[in-house]
């Protein structure tokens, strides 16, 4: 058990822009989902580089990365599992930017969204789809080592509202089972599976890979190395 005080009251949002971020340019929202016993200095910034990942990409990329379970072995999704909780997000984040940068809100209102999560986020990020209130906004998915459960949901958002968007599932041995049944319900419904990262990701296509990296390596190694980076690169129009 954990203590609702320690571990379920830090309600902030890493919210970054790259330096070569361009307020006239289309832009693309990462919203990026952790797993347990995470917190955004020490894992999300620091062990999965994702601040450098965003950066490296040279994409006109907004990073939103909300705190879930504060360093907890916990994969409840919070605010995320209310209805529309992931649009309320966005708005919320997208008003502080837009103020920030002093720009239009309407920027981050109706730029398409990557959704990314990393094993236990796995929970959020099917409520974001079944639930979050983004419509077809979703141009991707990418799941890190995530499908520790929520098969169903992906695979019906995939075949569904997701049919033109891409999804790309990194996997290792604790998720190879589950992973392995959504490549299964995806080829049951005529969706086509690769098991390497296409060059570009237009076109909504589906990528399976197995990873031999440790767990927690994965959104760091891959492969392909930096992950992220390279989803980020190869969707960008």
């Amino acid at each position: 058990d954990y203590s609702e005080t320690a571990h379920y009251r830090d309600d902030r949002v890493l919210i970054h822009v790259p330096p070569s971020f361009d307020p006239a340019a289309p832009a693309t929202v990462l919203l990026f989902l952790h797993g347990h016993n995470s917190t955004l200095s020490k894992t999300v910034i620091e062990g999965h580089a994702l601040i450098r990942q965003v950066n490296q990409s040279r994409t006109n990329t907004i990073l939103i990365a909300p705190q879930m379970a504060y360093d907890a072995g916990d994969s409840h999704p919070g605010k995320l599992s209310r209805r529309s909780g992931a649009a309320a997000l966005l708005r919320t984040a997208g008003a502080t930017f837009a103020e920030y940068l002093d720009i239009d809100p309407a920027l981050t209102a109706r730029a398409p969204i990557v959704l990314s999560a990393f094993s236990g986020g796995f929970r959020a990020a099917a409520r974001c789809l079944t639930i979050g209130g983004l419509k077809k906004r979703v141009a991707g998915v990418l799941l890190l080592d995530a499908l520790y459960g929520g098969v169903d949901d992906f695979a019906e958002w995939k075949t569904g509202r997701g049919r033109d968007a891409f999804l790309v599932a990194l996997y290792g041995k604790g998720t190879a089972e589950n992973t392995g049944a959504l490549a299964t319900a995806l080829q049951g419904a005529g969706c086509p599976i690769r098991s390497r990262l296409p060059a570009r990701l237009g076109g909504g296509p589906v990528a399976i890979i197995s990873c031999r990296a440790a767990h927690r390596k994965i959104p760091l190694l891959g492969p392909p190395r930096w992950p992220i980076a390279e989803v980020l690169r190869r969707q960008s129009p």
